[in-house]
């Protein structure tokens, strides 16, 4: 029997976590290096995430979560999304022949 997959949930980081960060951080009055040390990170951790010039891992969207009361992530429908869930298992003859049938309706 195969195992297909039914629903799948991912995360992703809001599109302007950036900017939420530094609007948090202001609203508690707290300076890029206040926040930095709060976290246990280094200053320049901090202004990249303001900068979004880097993603940001679990462990450091957990720090901001706690000390500014912000999720910068979003649960994201699979199906919804872009990324394509593939089935596990063997193919049968009937996936072999959708397979084929939609790499001839392609151009």
């Amino acid at each position: 029997m195969r195992n297909d997959v039914e629903s799948v949930e991912q995360l992703e980081l809001v599109e302007d976590y950036g900017a939420q960060i530094r609007k948090a951080r202001q609203k508690l009055g707290l300076s890029e290096k206040d926040l930095a040390k709060k976290m246990q990170e280094k200053e320049s951790i901090v202004k990249n995430l303001e900068k979004q010039e880097f993603t940001p891992d679990h462990k450091l969207i957990s720090k901001i979560k706690k000390h500014l009361g912000l999720d910068i992530v979003e649960h994201v429908d699979a199906s919804r999304s872009q990324i394509l869930a593939k089935p596990t298992g063997a193919k049968t003859i009937s996936d072999m022949l959708k397979m084929k049938a939609e790499g001839a309706e392609k151009p």
